[in-house]
């Protein structure tokens, strides 16, 4: 409460009251009985209510005046006014000055004012002060209410139209440089040259963040130095100093390329606190005292190739959108310089071989050494009938099936360093049957080691000069990234499509089980985005539908909806629950179109209007097909490399493991131990004691390891076909006990408890050794991942077959991860907290495969897994 115009005196009033008795004023120091009757009005009121006399101790509060500051009834009474301030010392004295001169000019104050609880609390009231005379004497009422609330709601409404005008122009910058991208994406796609590429990025960069000057450097052959490629906005002296300089050079450029990361410089202070001879370097740089500047690297799977830069007047704190801006564009730039420098290396080596080829006299034949056709030149095309893109990439179609086996032993010779000179043999053509020619062989060998064979034909009398074109231009124009991971390079489309050409961008791929799965689906709003997951989840598409994703996948046609109305779902959706949910999407335009690759379809891609209330036409149908070919190559190429990769990763972790001869060094161990075990056998009985754990462990590992070996053996014959199953009469019940009661000690150790309900008999014809595998991996995965819990093993046999549960309550298998459950090599946990190869549930699913039945897991994270395999009577067993 604010305090009175007059200072305080140094004592109080003498026999201050509480806030229930009539306060004092008179000479007897109490409140005429007038001002008793108003104080007990003012007692109801829901203000605060404060009576202060002329030195500004209080003589009376209301109860709503001690429950706004904290007090007990009378608490405040005799205190003076300044215990309910909260300001400083300073800043009270000037309110006060205030105060006193508006109370002696006008007999009135009304104003907010900083106050302080019993607490410590400090809190915003709005006061109202006017003067009373109460037995002669000068008291000052001060009535006030707590507006703390209303000013910090009124701050939170100013702070959020704020961060709404801060957001919207952030939107719009976002939307704009993402409108520049596509502009310059168009650009690079046309480029042919170098120049061309740098020339597109350095204009669009500089128009869109206002740059004074601009230049891409790209490091020579060496490796050592950098060349400027182009440059715009500098003098010629500038352009004379940064023509060429060592990559060890003591300037941003070069530090972004060695460290291959962005610098950003945001005034002349950050350059020369980088460059300490910045001078030396600098000299003719224009307005270095207010400039700022931007330097990305150039790279292209993981390397430098060379730099970017941007440079700007005055000082410049490079925002989040303008740093993504730049880096996205620098990875564009990067991508295109790559793909020229590739294409003028093909062009240059394709026009080499042509050369060759076009002034040979003979048919030019590259074969591989398994006789797969690299090379069919024209002449060949002339003589032999087929054209070079009906044998390239097959097997030579020459040779006779009859020779097919002499053809591949000469390509041995020549592998070998043979070479063949004007040997005749007979070889077919397309339509004149068999021919005599005259062949001339030679070995090639590549760069990475491999060797193919160049055959001459002689047998030529003209030679078409036809030859299809590289197409390396077309399909390079439509790379558009360098990553090879698909999931990021879906991503990255999705998210370069919202909001400028959709709200929603999704991507799905057809799965080989005939399911789609979606990839990624975009929205600017993360909540929108889930609502969309949510939806594909209750309601995935299938390649059956007459429209939508599915029929776009099954058929390869676009899906183009100008215009959804809620009418046209009312009337194509049979379904309420689904209908509502549709509806809730709000979904008002979509596109959704191919993407193909090599001639299939690997994913479709889907554009809605939704929340813009925007609506499609047919020029946006265009676009998104020409979008859609882009992103199919870098997806394509993605895929082709991961599958490249898991496939090495799975040969030479194979390979290196899974050797026939892993057996005889187990199996000499195994007899050493129970050599020793035998003589441990004949000491006394403490040493028996001592050591008859550790041989029980050693022979534990050892039977470990056969069972390893074994799996990897397995692996090896399955592969290659060579699983043999032996049926005969069995009880199926039996097995599953016996197999309990072998792992029973390791159930044990894993403190997990085998609860079995079997059957007493189950008579069955089947591979008794291949069953008891199955068993016996089932129980020792649950075993392993049932983290001390029970284990449940239920067998039931019926007419047409017998139906094996096994159930664990271990930590469970996620619904993604399910379907890698049965593959090679596929391990869902840690390698640092369980052990193996991950074949034993791909075991496990071959044998039952063969054995004509079906195995499936029923599992959710922390919740075990259920193991179900269903094994049918009378299947005849293969071969």
């Amino acid at each position: 409460m604010p305090v009175p115009p007059d200072a305080p005196s140094e004592h109080p009033p003498e026999s201050p009251r509480t806030a229930q008795s009539e306060p004092a004023s008179g000479a007897d120091g109490r409140l005429p009985a007038d001002a008793v009757l108003q104080a007990r009005i003012l007692e109801s009121m829901a203000e605060g209510v404060s009576v202060s006399d002329e030195h500004g101790f209080i003589v009376y509060t209301n109860p709503a005046e001690d429950r706004m500051f904290g007090y007990g009834p009378g608490e405040l009474v005799g205190q003076h006014v300044t215990v309910q301030n909260a300001l400083p010392p300073e800043e009270n004295a000037r309110l006060v000055a205030e105060v006193i001169t508006q109370l002696k000019a006008r007999g009135v104050w009304s104003g907010e004012w900083d106050n302080r609880r019993k607490d410590g609390t400090r809190f915003v009231t709005r006061a109202h002060i006017t003067g009373l005379e109460l037995g002669g004497r000068t008291h000052w009422v001060c009535v006030q209410q707590d507006v703390t609330a209303h000013k910090r709601a009124e701050a939170e409404r100013a702070a959020l139209l704020e961060a709404e005008r801060e957001a919207r122009t952030r939107a719009e910058r976002t939307a704009e440089y993402a409108r520049r991208l596509q502009e310059v994406t168009q650009l690079l796609g046309q480029a042919l040259s170098g120049k061309e590429v740098a020339g597109a990025v350095l204009d669009v960069g500089m128009a869109s963040l206002g740059a004074a000057n601009s230049a891409i450097w790209l490091v020579d052959g060496t490796g050592q130095w950098l060349e400027l490629m182009q440059s715009r906005g500098y003098d010629a002296q500038t352009v004379e100093t940064f023509s060429a300089f060592s990559l060890e050079a003591p300037v941003p450029v070069a530090e972004s390329v060695r460290s291959g990361e962005p610098v950003w410089l945001r005034s002349w202070a950050d350059y020369t606190a980088r460059v300490p001879a910045s001078d030396a370097w600098a000299h003719g740089v224009r307005w270095r005292d207010a400039m700022a500047a931007a330097c990305l690297p150039l790279r292209v799977e993981g390397r430098a190739i060379g730099c970017v830069s941007f440079g700007f007047h005055g000082a410049r704190p490079f925002e989040d959108v303008e740093r993504w801006f730049l880096q996205i564009l620098t990875q564009h730039a990067a991508q295109a310089l790559e793909r020229v420098r590739l294409f003028e290396e093909q062009l240059v080596t394709r026009a080499r071989l042509e050369a060759i080829i076009s002034a040979s006299p003979a048919a030019t034949v590259l074969v591989d050494g398994d006789g797969t056709v690299r090379l069919w030149n024209p002449a060949a095309e002339r003589i032999f009938g087929w054209k070079a893109e009906e044998v390239v990439g097959r097997f030579n179609p020459l040779i006779p099936e009859e020779e097919q086996a002499a053809f591949l032993a000469n390509l041995r010779r020549v592998e070998r360093g043979a070479t063949l000179m004007g040997e005749e043999v007979r070889r077919k053509t397309r339509e004149r049957g068999l021919i005599d020619v005259e062949l001339s062989a030679a070995p090639l060998r590549l760069q990475d080691g491999r060797l193919q064979v160049i055959a001459l034909v002689t047998d030529i009398t003209e030679r078409k000069r036809e030859e299809a074109r590289t197409r390396f231009l077309a399909e390079a124009s439509v790379l558009l990234s360098s990553s090879l991971d698909y999931e990021k390079t879906l991503a990255a489309v999705a998210r370069a499509a919202v909001p400028s050409l959709a709200d929603w961008c999704a991507f799905d791929m057809p799965e080989p089980d005939g399911t789609v799965r979606r990839v990624v689906v975009a929205h600017q709003d993360p909540e929108r985005t889930r609502q969309a997951v949510d939806f594909n989840t209750r309601y995935p598409p299938v390649l059956s539908e007459s429209g939508g994703i599915g029929k776009v996948l099954r058929t390869g046609e676009p899906d183009f909806v100008r215009y959804l109305s809620p009418e046209m779902v009312d009337a194509t959706e049979p379904d309420p629950v689904r209908r509502a949910a549709v509806h809730a999407l709000g979904i008002r335009s979509l596109i959704c179109v191919p993407l193909r690759s090599r001639g299939r379809i690997i994913a479709a891609l889907t554009l809605v209007y939704a929340d813009s209330d925007r609506r499609y036409a047919e020029v946006d149908l265009h676009l998104a097909e020409e979008f859609a070919l882009r992103a199919a190559t870098a997806i394509d190429n993605a895929v082709l490399y991961r599958e490249a990769q898991e496939a090495v990763a799975a040969r030479d972790t194979f390979l290196g493991v899974a050797s026939h001869e892993l057996n005889t060094p187990l199996t000499s161990l195994s007899l050493l131990l129970q050599g020793l075990q035998r003589a441990v056998e004949s000491l006394g009985l403490p040493a028996r004691q001592s050591v008859g754990a550790k041989f029980q462990s050693a022979q534990r590992q050892v039977a470990r390891l056969a069972s390893l070996i074994r799996e990897l053996l397995d692996v090896s014959r399955i592969t290659e076909g060579r699983l043999k199953l032996e049926p005969e009469p069995m009880d199926l019940a039996d097995l599953v006990r016996e197999v309990a009661a072998r792992v029973a000690e390791d159930a044990a150790r894993a403190d997990c408890e085998l609860r079995l309900r079997v059957p007493a008999s189950v008579a069955w014809v089947g591979d008794r050794l291949r069953l008891d595998q199955v068993v016996q991996n089932l129980l020792s995965n649950a075993i392993k991942y049932g983290h001390g819990q029970p284990v449940d093993v239920e067998l039931e046999a019926s007419e047409d077959g017998a139906t094996l549960r096994v159930r664990d309550r271990g930590i469970g298998i996620a619904p993604e991860a399910q379907a890698l459950l049965f593959q090679k090599f596929q391990r869902l946990s840690s390698e640092r907290h369980y052990s193996g190869f991950g074949l034993g549930l791909w075991i496990v699913k071959q044998v039952v495969d063969a054995l004509g039945g079906n195995i499936r897991v029923d599992s959710l994270p922390g919740q075990g897994a259920t193991f179900t395999v269903v094994l049918p009577r009378g299947v005849k067993v293969p071969e």
